[in-house]
């Protein structure tokens, strides 16, 4: 007599059948969830191998990579901890840190472009660890500094263009700050404060607007890139103040002198050294 056929519950019967069929089934939201939490929580070593393994086999069924995740990131952070205090004696968490993103890097890249395994039982427990360590080791030994830095024999024989970093956000924060200021200054006349304190309200995408240099006009402007920068548009700044295009004109240049007189008077705040 047979005795009662245990009842599995829901997440064990699912991974049961992957383990099984070796393949993926299909999973509705809720179940990857509770699968691939169980696997990258409570699994042991064995099953997450055979998950992963599994995963890589049939890397382009839907799920796989969720499901290759939840068993091998666990992987790497116990080969990481396990790697670092073999190389060093009391490893840093900077290196921690880079051997586990280094070793998860690479198998991410793995499986993108997966490598064909052997048909053996433990050619993907011993596939596992080399990724891991040689994503880890380059991202150790990798210079970041240098990184695009190319040697050359005589760097005076090199001419490369200065080319500035640029943080659109930071500019726009550096900006909307500066006017903010510049505008309350006390030397400015109340009407040229005004002109500023509209600008700033109004905002770079309304009183922006693109320089347009006919290039059979002005050859020597456009060679020069004049026709990339923006320019202030006086218009729609002295529609919203009330006043006349040309008063706007000779208030901003009013402004221009008083604020370079006062802080850039000798005419080396911008110079380059």
């Amino acid at each position: 007599m047979s005795g009662p056929v245990p009842c599995l519950p829901p997440v064990l019967e699912i991974i049961n059948a992957i383990v099984t069929s070796k393949t993926i089934p299909e999973l509705n939201e809720s179940e990857r969830s509770d699968v691939t939490h169980y696997l990258f929580k409570h699994a042991d070593k064995s099953l997450r191998l055979a998950i992963g393994e599994i995963a890589y086999r049939n890397h382009k069924q839907p799920h796989a990579l969720d499901l290759f995740l939840s068993c091998v990131m666990p992987l790497a952070q116990r080969w990481t901890v396990r790697k670092a205090y073999s190389m060093f004696m009391h490893p840093s968490d900077w290196q921690l840190e880079c051997f586990y993103n280094g070793a998860v890097s690479a198998i991410l890249k793995t499986f993108r472009n997966p490598f064909p395994l052997r048909d053996e039982p433990d050619a993907f427990r011993r596939f596992l660890p080399y990724r891991f360590a040689c994503g880890a080791i380059e991202a150790y030994f990798t210079r970041q500094e240098n990184y695009g830095t190319d040697t050359v024999e005589n760097v005076e024989l090199v001419a490369r263009p200065f080319i500035p970093y640029s943080n659109p956000i930071e500019q726009e924060v550096i900006t909307r700050d500066l006017l903010e200021k510049i505008s309350e200054y006390p030397l400015l006349q109340r009407s040229v404060s005004k002109t500023l304190e509209c600008i700033r309200e109004l905002g770079p995408d309304e009183v922006l607007k693109e320089r347009h240099w006919a290039e059979e006009r002005n050859p020597e402007r456009s060679k020069k890139g004049f026709a990339g920068r923006p320019m202030l548009n006086a218009e729609t700044i002295a529609q919203a103040r009330g006043v006349t295009p040309a008063f706007v004109h000779c208030q901003i240049s009013t402004a221009r002198r008083i604020l370079q007189k006062a802080f850039n008077g000798d005419g080396r705040l911008f110079a380059t050294h």
